[in-house]
This record gives C-alpha cells, sequence and structure tokens, in this order.
C-alpha cells in the first residue's frame, strides 16, 4: 500500500486586503485535525475555516483533505529578507515543517499591490 501526503501551501490576499496562508493537506489514514501554525518566532495562530472532506475509500484507507486559512500580518509575517517558515499542527498524527521561500513572497507581494 502506497501513502498518500500531500501538503501545500498558498498565499492568498482577499479583497478587503486580508492576507492569508491557505493550507492544503491530502493524505490518507485518519483525520489530523489540523489546527494552527507556528511561526519561528513561536507565534501560533490558529488555523480559520477549516473545511475536512473524505473524497474516496478502500478496504486499506480512506483519502482525506483538509483546508484551513491562516491570517497573516503583511508587516509582521511577509516582511523581511528571509523565507517564512512554519510548523503545520494537527492534534493527530504530529505536525509539518513547510518553507515559503523569498523570491515566492516578494512575487506574491509585488501582485497583491
Amino acid at each position: 500500500m502506497v501513502i498518500v501526503d500531500d501538503l501545500s501551501v498558498q498565499l492568498v490576499k482577499t479583497e478587503n486586503d486580508n492576507y492569508y496562508l491557505r493550507v492544503h493537506n491530502y493524505y490518507q489514514k485518519d483525520w489530523k485535525y489540523l489546527e494552527s501554525i507556528t511561526t519561528l518566532g513561536k507565534e501560533t495562530i490558529a488555523l480559520q475555516e477549516v473545511d475536512r472532506n473524505v473524497s474516496t475509500c478502500t478496504q486499506m484507507a480512506c483519502n482525506h483533505t483538509e483546508i484551513g486559512f491562516a491570517p497573516l500580518s503583511r508587516t509582521r509575517h511577509l516582511a523581511g529578507m528571509n523565507d517564512f517558515k512554519v510548523r503545520i499542527n494537527g492534534r493527530r498524527h504530529g505536525s509539518m515543517v513547510v518553507v515559503i521561500p523569498k523570491p515566492y513572497i516578494q512575487a506574491f507581494m509585488e501582485r497583491a499591490e
């Protein structure tokens, strides 16, 4: 059996100038119950509007999708000269670390302006 665990993140700006980190996790096994991100500065930010779905099940496992949005501060989280590194936390099955490269953040901010 192949275990799938696909995590992706995306920066999002809303029409009312709010910034979010969209967390999308597609995986097998039991629910992780994603609930927050933690920055390198040890700031924990709760995920909002977490959506959980089961797409398919077999005799071995079900495929789960969880999508949530972590509110970000433009000046505190998206400014600076470094990559943005966060730990994505779930109630079950541990956490995952993801790095958002500075060039991606810069390109996003240029388009968001």
